[in-house]
């Protein structure tokens, strides 16, 4: 099942601060209660026409787990009340979505800085759906071979509420641009649709099962391994790495054993679990997500090196994410590796009252 649904900012605020609280802090909290299998935010960078929405939505869910119900619950109540910090709650405009791939690999999950090119669409006055689509086919499958586009989708929208408050258009295509291409020019639809805005939108796709972190650690490629470590702990040793060449790893307050690349593997030392590897193909990486176990002092660093296995450098293609709010019991971290690396992974773990020291990796 997916939906979609057309979000505005809080009146008096901007574009940008609506998008950075969006990020930062509502989709996470959704992502704490839905059982969301894709997730999308798609940021408006430009519209062809004057619009009064900042960006369009989807949510995909399992067969028979909708997230309706839990809107009716207390769940819907904390919802609400973050929506009313950062959006115009009369302009949530949903609707259910029938998605296909006209042209392209299957959706995977977005790269960040991905673009795409969003076209609202109805029916012309007279045309029948079954002429509608069939236009809309042939016109997205014809755009789609403009340079610069990798992939063509086409959703079929019916509004949760028609009318005022509801989703406005009876289709969206969309143009999944290339990394690096420039948008494609929208040449006038054939006569059987009616354009309603074309828009061009960053989209940001949370990983399923993972919550986007609040702070994004500083990443160090060194002879002797990949260090994480955080914007504190990177300001505090950048002037010690110019001059080594070799960054030391702190001697931290906790330390795991070698944790290997397993889902379900736990670290009888420390607790550290790796919760899930979710492989993420067209970004030939994987997302590995951890769950840290809370006890004592808040922990305010944490460094996690990776031997490798032979003498090539180990790389990362995002940062790093740890998530410092991941639940009740747990930090959350998620380290992003080539998709074929199977090298166990060390973490340390500094409280805020521990003064650490070098040591080797």
């Amino acid at each position: 099942m997916k939906s979609l649904c057309l979000l505005t900012r809080r009146a008096g605020t901007t574009r940008e601060a609506f998008r950075d609280y969006y990020e930062t802090q509502h989709c996470r909290l959704g992502m704490k209660y839905f059982p969301f299998a894709k997730y999308l935010r798609n940021h408006v960078v430009a519209a062809s026409v004057d619009i009064d929405f900042d960006c369009v939505s989807e949510f995909y869910f399992d067969a028979g787990r909708g997230g309706a119900d839990l809107m009716a619950t207390s769940v819907g109540d904390i919802l609400r009340a973050d929506e009313r910090k950062f959006m115009d709650q009369s302009l949530i405009r949903p609707a259910v979505a029938e998605e296909s791939i006209l042209a392209g690999p299957p959706r995977d999950v977005a790269a960040p800085g991905a673009q795409r090119q969003l076209l609202m669409l109805d029916p012309a006055v007279g045309a029948t759906d079954e002429v509608f689509f069939a236009a809309l086919r042939d016109w997205g499958l014809a755009l789609g071979a403009a340079p610069g586009v990798m992939r063509v989708s086409l959703d079929r929208t019916t509004p949760f509420a028609p009318g005022a408050a509801g989703f406005r258009w009876r289709a969206m295509l969309s143009l999944w641009l290339a990394p690096g291409a420039a948008p494609v020019p929208i040449p006038a639809p054939p006569l059987t649709l009616a354009l309603g805005v074309a828009l061009l939108v960053d989209a940001c796709e949370s990983p399923p099962g993972f919550i986007p972190g609040a702070v994004r650690p500083r990443i160090e490629l060194t002879t002797r391994g990949v260090v994480v470590m955080s914007r504190k702990a990177f300001v505090q040793r950048i002037g010690a790495l110019a001059a080594t060449l070799v960054l030391a790893v702190p001697a931290l307050g906790q330390e795991t054993a070698n944790v290997e690349l397993k889902a379900g593997y736990v670290d009888p030392a420390s607790g550290v679990k790796v919760e899930e590897i979710v492989v993420m193909p067209e970004q030939d990486m994987q997302a590995v997500r951890l769950a840290v176990p809370r006890s004592g002092e808040p922990i305010e660093e944490m460094v996690v090196t990776a031997k490798r296995r032979s003498g090539e450098p180990v790389l990362q293609l995002k940062p790093h994410e740890f998530v410092r709010d991941y639940d009740n019991d747990y930090y959350g971290l998620v380290i992003y590796l080539g998709k074929n690396e199977s090298l166990p992974l060390r973490l340390y773990m500094d409280a805020a009252q521990q003064r650490p020291g070098p040591i080797t990796p």
